[in-house]
C-alpha cells in the first residue's frame, strides 16, 4: 500500500440500516472507502465503544478510529492516519467528489459519525480546487 492514495469518486452517500450509519464513497472501478459507525442508541447491544471504523478497498487496509485527522469539504475528503502501522502503510487519504446540493446531507451525517470529535473539521463551502 502507498503511503498516499487518492479516490477519485464517482458516488457519494450515506445510509443508516440496524443502528449502523455507513458514509461510502466509491470510483466504480473497485476503489472505495467506507466510514461506520454504530449509532449512540445502539451501542450497548452492539456491544460497541462509539468508534469510527475506516476501511479503504478491502477490510486488509481497515482501522478502528486510527485517524489523526479529519477535513470534510465540498468536493474533498481528506483523512491523516496516525502511523503506516494502523491502515497497512497508508498515511493519507483524498477522496474527491462532486455530488452538489446532496453535500449539505452528507456533511450531517458526518457530523453524527464524527460526534464533535476534534479531529474533524468541515467547511461548508469552499472555492479550493479538488486537488
Amino acid at each position: 500500500m502507498p503511503t498516499q492514495l487518492t479516490i477519485n469518486a464517482t458516488l457519494a452517500g450515506s445510509h443508516e440500516d440496524n443502528g449502523i450509519l455507513n458514509i461510502c464513497f466509491d470510483d466504480e472501478q473497485g476503489a472505495y472507502v467506507q466510514l461506520t459507525r454504530v449509532s449512540d442508541d445502539f451501542m450497548e447491544e452492539y456491544d460497541d465503544d462509539g468508534g469510527v471504523y475506516i476501511e479503504v478497498n478491502s477490510q486488509i487496509v481497515a482501522c478502528s478510529d486510527g485517524y489523526s485527522k479529519i477535513d470534510l469539504r465540498p468536493n474533498k475528503l481528506s483523512i491523516q492516519f496516525r502511523d503506516e502501522t494502523v491502515m497497512n502503510g497508508l498515511l493519507f487519504l483524498v477522496v474527491t467528489f462532486q455530488i452538489g446540493d446532496a453535500f449539505m446531507e452528507l456533511a450531517r451525517q458526518f457530523g453524527t459519525l464524527m460526534r464533535n470529535k476534534p479531529v474533524f473539521s468541515l467547511t461548508l463551502n469552499s472555492t479550493e480546487d479538488a486537488g
